[in-house]
C-alpha cells in the first residue's frame, strides 16, 4: 500500500505500480542474506512476522500514506 502511494504521488496515478514492481524485481535477484540490509531489500519474500519485513512495511507504509495525503497524486 505505502509503495503504490508514493508511486501515485511521484509517478501519478497510470504509473502508480511501478515501485512495488522495482521493489519485488529488486527482491527477486538480491541473494539472500541474513543481514539488516538485505532483509530490507527482500522485505516482500521474507515470512510474515519477522521483525524486519514487518517494519519495513510499516514504514513504507506510513511514510506512503503521508506524502500522498500531503502531495496527492501527480497529474
Amino acid at each position: 500500500m505505502g509503495l503504490v502511494a508514493l508511486g501515485g504521488a511521484w509517478c501519478g496515478g497510470p504509473y502508480a505500480w511501478l515501485p512495488p514492481f522495482a521493489s519485488l524485481s529488486l527482491a527477486l535477484v538480491v541473494p539472500p542474506a541474513p543481514d539488516p540490509a538485505t532483509q530490507v531489500l527482500t522485505w516482500m519474500l521474507l515470512p510474515p512476522g519477522t521483525t524486519a519485513g514487518t517494519w519495513t512495511a510499516l514504514v513504507l507504509a506510513v511514510a506512503g500514506t503521508a506524502v500522498y495525503a500531503v502531495g496527492g497524486p501527480r497529474r
